[in-house]
């Protein structure tokens, strides 16, 4: 499986026996040549440079899945995925991501590669941390229209910032999202407008998940009363 997960991930090195040559003797200057030469090997180049083998994590990817629950993770192999995101752009179509150590910058380095997906559409995100950087890249991939958009994102029991919080959900505004968990992401009756306007302006979503998070009986009263006026 490891065999052929190298194969399709690095397209220009055709043999596995060439591709060993490569992990052994990759700082030579003939092989600084073929990557050159081979774009796609730039992938390979980026995981030595962050000395982090990448493949293992790779060929993880089954049906378009890739589950890293409980995956341990680390800034370079975050940097080295993200590169592989970027070359391939049809290889996954969900990301699940459960308790790796992952911070803001290392899930940032992960959505900005996901941005060359093509078909990427649901997200999940537990028990790690996260911030304006990965906010940021995460409202790009919110905002992509049909039929490239997102249709799922639950974030659930992160670490993230009250600010953060209320970047998300200004960008998450009248998008194409289906399905959407904010579960114990620290928001309080100040951002709950937000949440009353998303509730309004996204006729898509069909689920909303924000258990957890500091709401008075009084916010959730007016959610309710939104939501029965939007039936």
């Amino acid at each position: 499986m490891k065999s052929k997960a190298i194969e399709k991930f690095i397209g220009g090195i055709q043999h596995r026996q060439e591709f060993y040559g490569v992990a052994k003797h990759g700082t030579s200057a003939i092989i600084s040549q073929k990557v050159k030469e081979d774009p796609k090997a730039t992938f390979y180049a980026k995981c030595q440079k962050e000395c982090v083998i990448a493949m293992p994590t790779l060929a993880k990817i089954k049906d378009k899945t890739l589950n890293l629950d409980g995956y341990s993770l680390n800034h370079g192999l975050c940097n080295a995925l993200g590169k592989a995101f970027n070359l391939y752009h049809d290889v996954l179509e969900e990301l699940i991501i459960v308790n790796t150590g992952a911070d803001d910058e290392m899930l940032a380095a992960m959505l900005e590669g996901l941005h060359e997906q093509h078909n990427f559409k649901a997200l999940t995100y537990k028990k790690n941390s996260l911030g304006i950087k990965s906010v940021e890249q995460l409202a790009k991939l919110i905002k992509r229209q049909r039929p490239f958009n997102l249709d799922e994102v639950r974030i659930i029991n992160c670490k993230i910032s009250s600010a953060a919080s209320q970047m998300l959900l200004e960008e998450i505004q009248g998008t194409n999202l289906r399905r959407l968990a904010l579960v114990k992401c620290h928001i309080n009756s100040s951002h709950f407008e937000y949440i009353l306007e998303l509730v309004r302006s996204s006729p898509s979503l069909k689920e909303l998940d924000i258990s957890w998070n500091r709401l008075t009986p009084r916010d959730l009263s007016e959610l309710f009363a939104v939501l029965a006026s939007n039936r």
